[in-house]
């Protein structure tokens, strides 16, 4: 399917509409398809620079200007969409935004039914008509002015036809899918008439009116231990005023002299911080025990924050999480203490909520980032930041105003029908995340299981209907372990779970009624305690499920959706356990994930032998784009000293085979759509575990041209190199890394950065760098075809580690076999 985007014209405004039709394909290159999105783009910001062209030129020359304009930019989409015909196309597998109308062919699908979904360049309003295999009609929306349609009910299993036609009667063949049999369903009930289930009184965030007096009762009647340990938290310490702003941020992001950066991005999240400290645990204080003081504090920083300039530094243009998180805090103040207000003081807080999600989601400077939410998260599927906190937040402000706001009755409907259509953006079904495993917990699994409770308690609707919810859980036990040989993935990497592992352990148990991950709570409950208890405290009473053996797991287990194989030999104790992880996502490189297709991270007692390295201080840093994400910093590579390109949906991997039995694991990552530099044929990563402690790594690479190849290794202290033997030590763990294949690299090591330490500029509260290890076996001939063969043996101090092992290639493949008995089998693909 080839995308052309036209042109026409009206009197106020320049429209962009799609023509598709089919062209011959060849798997290989992403370049066609890449231009033409950055032709898209760059028509979309003509569009605007046309609009203002528009308002202030006359007549004659205004339509000169339009005129030169569209010559000039369908000039670039002509030499777009010839190379588009010329070369082959490339749909990626998970686009960030919708340029292809949603669902196309090849494109995964996690969900019965799907979100259809369309560009923005589409004229509004937009009717979806859905054909089964022999033509009928199964399904055809009412005109939406929206650009996604999410059904409420799931479809036969089967395959289909879908289109769309907008508002000026142009039908644009949206494409071929298919759901199978097996495919998830999820009905739901339409978001407004959800709504209407909200209480009319108060409080209504995360628990109902009713509820209140017999969680009251039941938790003062008994020895609540969760009641205890909250009261113990929270119930002591001092309660200040909110400290008025310094006068250098008595700003406002309208005037020109405004000029954005890091400090004041940080600014702006500390000092919503602050703002906002305290009031959710106060506000669940008053209403349980009747104190007066926990009120008063409440009602100050509430009024002290409403009374803050909703433009200034705390203003969702400055930081989309400092305006967010006083959302937060004034739907809870409000809502929870709605009795202990003046109408005034209602009225100007129900205002600042009001005022702060219209920024949000209508009034934010266009012209830079963090844009307005309505209608760009219609059709931008890749926007971490609204998904990890501030679609939740908003969410949290406008329940506790509606039925008193107008504009809360139009923009929550639209927000709980968008996580539906839309959440998980970073996964399909199987739990895992794109954003990798710490941003996961930190993020997206928190902000999730608030957000399922709070619509489940004020509408009734459970968004945890979605499979995605049931089975996140396992990607935290998986990715994080026991916690000492945690994933190495991604951005804040490294990081055992602590006390927000436990919350969340707690809370799926709990919900999904899981013996397994109850098990999991319990162990992470010796390392860690519980924070942000509330969810569990406003629940109860509850109970936690008859407990299941984490051991009873099996030690790997691929997700799919993201591309991440976890392989642990242990599941109890730390100080024996091994840990390998692989990654080949079709996410590629978006979000905090990074340019690391095909790559691999060792762990191992409680020690990280193989490493995932650089630091992250804060993101687009000088060393963070120039050294911790890129494929040099991975154990991965480099293709003619090249590596993947960084936040880009269109080069990316995938996981093509996985199997697992009670001696091997055996996987393979397909990255040769992952490289821009370079045309790759193929590139497969062959990764072989022949359980507990050997793993062999072959890797088979075809290139259109003659290349040199550079395999790269990390580590936190310095390789012992003795020829074609590698020594990685990191006590008490060590792994002897055999190139088997071969055996005439070119092996330098160096503890030096593209980017060096001494530029990183620091966040406050980031820990300071250490030296890091880097490793390169380079091939001393170009080739268009290379094989490498990896043999890595891990072992514990003290160890005798008298196991040989012989490795035999042929053409078919790479046979295994240990000394002690042990084998495993590596099969070349066609």
């Amino acid at each position: 399917m080839t995308d052309i985007i036209m042109f026409s014209m009206s009197a106020s405004k320049v429209r962009l509409s799609r023509i598709s039709f089919n062209c011959k394909r060849r798997e290989g290159d992403g370049r066609d398809l890449f231009t033409v999105k950055c032709a898209y783009m760059l028509s979309v910001a003509m569009h605007r620079m046309l609009i203002i062209g528009h308002m202030f030129v006359n007549p004659i020359r205004r339509n000169a200007c339009l005129q030169a304009w569209i010559i000039l930019i369908s000039v670039c989409l002509s030499a777009a969409c010839y190379a588009d015909a010329k070369g082959s196309e490339r749909i990626p597998p998970r686009q960030k935004i919708v340029v292809t109308p949603e669902p196309y062919e090849g494109m995964p699908i996690a969900l019965n039914p799907p979100t259809f979904r369309w560009p923005e360049s589409t004229e509004l309003p937009a009717t979806v008509t859905v054909r089964s295999s022999s033509g009928d009609v199964v399904l055809k929306s009412d005109p939406r002015d929206h650009y996604y349609f999410r059904p409420l009910e799931p479809l036969p299993s089967g395959e289909y036809e879908w289109s769309f036609t907008d508002a000026n009667g142009v039908v644009t063949g949206g494409g071929h899918f298919e759901l199978s049999e097996d495919l998830e369903k999820w009905p739901v009930a339409p978001a407004k008439e959800a709504v209407n289930n909200i209480p009319s009184g108060h409080p209504r965030v995360h628990t109902r009116p009713e509820k209140i007096e017999a969680l009251k009762l039941l938790l003062q009647n008994t020895e609540n231990k969760d009641f205890q340990d909250f009261l113990r938290r929270h119930a002591g310490g001092k309660r200040p005023d909110l400290e008025p702003l310094s006068e250098e941020f008595f700003f406002d992001v309208r005037d020109d002299s405004y000029k954005s950066s890091k400090q004041i991005f940080w600014k702006s999240g500390d000092y919503s911080l602050k703002a906002a400290r305290g009031i959710v645990e106060n506000c669940i204080l008053y209403q349980l025990t009747g104190e007066q003081k926990y009120a008063e504090y409440v009602k100050k920083r509430a009024l002290a924050i409403a009374d803050l300039n909703p433009w200034g530094l705390t203003t969702h243009d400055v930081n989309q999480f400092g305006n967010s998180r006083l959302v937060n805090a004034l739907g809870w103040a409000y809502s929870w203490l709605y009795d202990q207000y003046t109408e005034e003081e209602r009225e100007k807080i129900r205002n600042a909520i009001v005022d702060r999600c219209r920024i949000a989601l209508l009034d934010a400077e266009a012209e830079r980032w963090p844009w307005p939410m309505i209608p760009r998260l219609e059709y931008t599927k890749v926007e971490p930041h609204a998904w990890q906190f501030v679609v939740y937040h908003l969410s949290v402000g406008l329940i506790a105003v509606y039925g008193e706001s107008p504009e809360a009755q139009e923009w929550l409907p639209w927000l709980i029908d968008l996580y539906v259509a839309n959440y998980p953006w970073f996964s399909g079904s199987d739990g895992g995340s794109a954003e990798q495993v710490p941003y996961f917990l930190g993020t997206n699994l928190i902000s999730s299981q608030q957000a399922v409770h709070l619509v489940k308690t004020a509408t009734g609707l459970d968004l945890a209907g979605n499979p995605w919810h049931r089975n996140a859980p396992y990607f935290m036990i998986y990715g994080f372990g026991t916690g000492a040989n945690a994933s190495q993935y991604g951005d804040n990497s490294g990081r055992p779970p602590g006390g927000s592992g436990t919350m969340t352990a707690r809370n799926a148990a709990v919900q999904f009624q899981d013996g397994v991950v109850a098990s999991y709570y319990d162990f992470l409950l010796r390392r860690a305690s519980a924070r942000n208890t509330y969810i569990p405290l406003l629940e109860a009473p509850f109970e936690l499920p008859e407990r299941k053996s984490l051991a009873d797991l099996p030690t790997s287990r691929l997700f799919s959706d993201v591309g991440l194989v976890f392989m642990r030999s242990e599941w109890e104790d730390p100080n024996n356990e091994i840990f390998m992880e692989f990654k080949s996502s079709t996410f590629g490189s978006i979000g905090h994930g990074h340019n690391d297709q095909n790559s691999f991270n060792l762990s191992a007692y409680g020690k990280v032998l193989l490493l995932d390295s650089g630091f992250y201080n804060y993101y687009d840093s000088p060393h963070h784009n120039g050294w911790t994400r890129t494929t040099r910093a991975h154990n991965a590579i480099l293709m003619d000293g090249t590596g993947q390109p960084g936040s880009s949906d269109q080069f990316y991997g995938e996981i093509v085979h996985f199997e697992d039995t009670d001696d091997t694991t055996y996987t393979i990552g397909d990255a040769h759509r992952a490289y821009n530099k370079v045309d790759l044929e193929r590139f497969d990563r062959h990764v072989l575990w022949i359980k507990p402690d050997v793993f062999v790594i072959a890797d088979d690479v075809q290139s259109s041209e003659a290349i040199q190849y550079q395999y790269m290794l990390h580590a936190k202290n310095p390789f012992k190199i003795d020829g074609n033997v590698l020594q990685v030590d990191n006590e008490p763990a060590h792994a002897k890394v055999t190139f088997i294949e071969p055996t005439n690299l070119n092996i330098s090591q160096s503890d030096q950065f593209l980017k060096p330490i001494e530029e990183i500029v620091r966040r406050p509260g980031k820990a300071t760098p250490v030296p890091q290890w880097h490793m390169t076996a380079e091939t001393p001939e170009k080739s268009k075809a290379q094989r490498f063969i990896t043999v890595i043996e891990v072992y514990k101090t003290g160890d005798s580690n008298e196991v040989t092992v012989d490795v035999v290639e042929s053409d078919e493949g790479v046979s295994v076999e240990l000394s002690d008995g042990r084998k495993g089998q590596i099969t070349w693909r066609d």
